[in-house]
């Protein structure tokens, strides 16, 4: 904490980075006075998430700028893409999956597919989750079944691509004796 009860997050990947603090500026005038810094201000879209902040100050997370570029090329890939209700189907054992191998074109695809979806779990999809790491199991040896299955996750982002967290920084209300 920054003495104030408050938290200050600095995330970097290679040589972007994004300051998360109540006064951003004392981070940054800092950091200023050390290296040279091109390209300064807010900017809403960084590494495929997209930061809201609402009337109410409340910040929020999406990829739906993220996701509809992933849908693109797995589109060009498969064709157009149905919707569907959910990520997985109810009940269903891909670990029990006998369809036949994929060959090492499809197999890349599976690989590249499953590599999209664990980007996008980062991004705060938490409710495709469960199905990446259940499909995940499968990146050596793929079948076809895993395959189908894979696009039916991004079937499911298709028709929720708008979904976002949302990260509410009021203070917590307790009740009275449970602090």
């Amino acid at each position: 904490p920054d003495g104030n009860g408050c938290y200050e997050y600095i995330c970097i990947h290679v040589d972007d980075f994004r300051i998360f603090a109540k006064d951003p500026q004392k981070i940054m005038n800092q950091l200023q006075s050390k290296y040279t810094i091109r390209n300064i201000g807010v900017d809403n879209y960084f590494l495929g998430g997209e930061y809201k902040v609402s009337s109410k100050g409340m910040v929020s997370l999406g990829c739906s700028t993220y996701l509809k570029e992933a849908l693109s090329r797995i589109e060009n890939i498969f064709g157009t893409l149905e919707k569907a209700e959910t990520p997985m189907i109810p009940n269903d054992s891909p670990e029990l999956d006998e369809s036949r191998l994929l060959d090492d074109e499809q197999h890349k695809q599976f690989q590249m597919m499953i590599g999209m979806l664990v980007w996008i779990v980062s991004l705060g999809r938490f409710d495709v989750a469960f199905a990446t790491v259940s499909l995940s199991r499968f990146l050596a040896v793929p079948r076809k079944g895993h395959l189908d299955r894979v696009l039916r996750v991004f079937k499911y982002l298709k028709k929720r691509i708008n979904r976002r967290i949302i990260f509410d920084s009021r203070p917590i209300i307790c009740e009275e004796g449970q602090e």
